[in-house]
């Protein structure tokens, strides 16, 4: 035993490298030399000019031990690190829809308070006009806005016009837009007057009221050229009460009798003709102050033919309605409501008129009326007594009988 472990210890001892040997450079102390053609990594690690270097490399070194094994624990973890992730990712979108709602219903809620604000800062009449106007201004406004819009599409449609002066209508009675701007596309047919009539009273008739305006008159249409109708119309209605004689309807009778000419539109003469035709009388005058003021009362209105370049710039018929208290006359102008706005010296009429014709109703036409009244009741009372007459005597005679009759008819013819 001794000999075989003393023979072990030299055969160990023996086999142990001389500590003293000198180790190659670079060698670490304990490191055995690797084979030239061993690969570390799947690399060779051959020395410079293929020599052996004699060093050990391990995967890695140290530190690249160090970093694998911290590339092994990244890979165990990363199922969690990816469920992490996606947890985060989550949060994340849920607060930014969060916030995104928030900030919208924020956005909503500022612009319904807004809209709420200006609504109740927004005109009642027209929110095109300014809050905390008058009614009255924001009316008027209302109206001149909407016949801007108006006066843009007649301008659009100027070619469609067959004279200018219809164009200059509009440009001057904003009242006469409407007829202005339809016209070229509107129905011809007139409507009724529905306003209510009293007589005694006149009502104020512009030649452009759509209801008569588009019918043809003359070479124009009626709107243009009717002041003469639209007066009589005016003077009709007010004398009598009725408001079936409309200028359209008093105009068709100037057409049937060709007396739509002249300057004024309509020919004086026409007034002397259809005034019976109306139940009207009609007086001529001379235009003078004193047959105005004379002449005007509550019964009895004037016709006058005003002058171009006088009251309007052109001729035309209108309607004396009053002499009031100062001794000025009331003027309804069927082709100018500034003309109709306020009172006239009757000297100024006078001196501006060409023709001047006083209207009333016409007194033998109502004795006339009231006389075949009469005559009706009467003849149909003859009649009831006559036969009464014969009946009573239907007893007597045959002879007796008829002269008696007939003699009782030939009474009551007398009475």
């Amino acid at each position: 035993m001794p000999s075989s472990n003393q023979s072990r210890r030299r055969g160990g001892s023996s086999q142990r490298p001389n500590r003293n040997r000198q180790r190659p450079a670079g060698q670490r102390q304990g490191s055995q030399p690797r084979p030239a053609s061993q690969p570390v990594g799947g690399r060779s690690l051959n020395g410079v000019g293929s020599h052996d270097t004699g060093y050990t490399l391990h995967r890695g070194g140290t530190r690249s031990r160090g970093r694998g094994s911290s590339i092994r624990r990244n890979r165990s973890r990363n199922p969690r690190s990816i469920a992490l992730m996606v947890v985060i990712a989550c949060l994340l979108l849920l607060i930014i829809f969060g916030v995104s709602s928030c900030v919208s219903s924020c956005t909503a809620a500022r612009e319904q308070k807004q809209t709420e604000e200006q609504q109740a800062d927004t005109n009642p009449v027209d929110s095109r006009v300014a809050y905390g106007a008058s009614e009255n201004i924001s009316q008027e406004l209302s109206s001149a806005l909407d016949n801007g819009e108006k006066l843009q599409k007649i301008a659009a449609n100027a070619t469609a016009y067959s004279d200018d002066r219809i164009i200059e209508l509009a440009l001057r009675e904003p009242s006469a837009i409407d007829f202005v701007e339809q016209l070229p596309t509107a129905s011809k047919d007139p409507q009724p007057y529905t306003g209510t009539v009293v007589q005694g009273t006149y009502p104020v008739l512009y030649d452009w009221d759509t209801r008569w305006a588009f019918m043809d008159y003359g070479s124009l249409p009626l709107g243009l050229t009717g002041s003469g109708p639209t007066s009589i119309a005016m003077a009709y209605m007010g004398l009598t009460g009725k408001s079936d004689k409309t200028p359209a309807v008093i105009a068709q009778l100037a057409l049937d009798g060709n007396y739509a000419t002249g300057a004024s539109g309509t020919s004086s003469d026409f007034i002397k003709n259809a005034a019976s035709s109306l139940g009207l009388s009609c007086t001529g005058l001379d235009a003078t102050e004193a047959n105005i003021t004379g002449t005007l009362d509550d019964s009895t209105c004037i016709l006058v033919e005003l002058q171009a370049g006088t009251v309007t710039d052109e001729s035309h018929w209108a309607l004396l309605v009053s002499l009031n208290r100062d001794t000025s006359v009331t003027l309804y102008d069927p082709t100018s409501t500034s003309a109709s706005a306020h009172t006239w010296d009757a000297g100024t009429i006078a001196d501006s008129a060409t023709t001047l014709y006083a209207l009333t109703v016409d007194a033998s036409a109502s004795t006339d009326s009231s006389s075949s009244s009469t005559e009706s009741s009467s003849t149909s009372d003859t009649t009831s007594t006559g036969s009464t007459g014969t009946g009573s005597t239907s007893s007597s005679t045959t002879g007796s009988s008829t002269a008696s009759g007939s003699g009782s008819a030939a009474s009551n013819s007398s009475k």
